[in-house]
């Protein structure tokens, strides 16, 4: 049997080693633009909770000017929210791998 007519991986097409080649420097290739589209998604993520946190300690920082005598709930919200926050970004990093 000749090569070209072997039954192999190839749905018994002979592939010749530089068409192998090509297929595995496409794939590395695809594979690398997935991850790197996988880590730009986290670190924008994570740059948009860290804005949003800051966020929320600064207008808490001026609630607690304006009303001192709330300042313990305004933590308590600001902590929750900022851990529910957390909590969403280690939900999707862990989903997205």
């Amino acid at each position: 049997m000749r090569f070209s007519q072997s039954v192999g991986l190839y749905g018994g097409r002979g592939i010749s080693p530089a068409g192998r080649t090509d297929r595995t420097i496409q794939g590395v290739e695809h594979v690398t633009y997935v991850n790197r589209a996988v880590m730009h998604a986290k670190a924008v993520t994570a740059e948009h909770a860290i804005g949003e946190v800051s966020y929320l300690h600064a207008i808490g920082a001026q609630y607690k000017a304006a009303n001192p005598d709330a300042a313990a709930a305004i933590d308590l919200i600001i902590g929750t929210t900022v851990t529910g926050i957390a909590r969403s970004v280690s939900i999707f990093n862990a989903e997205i791998d």
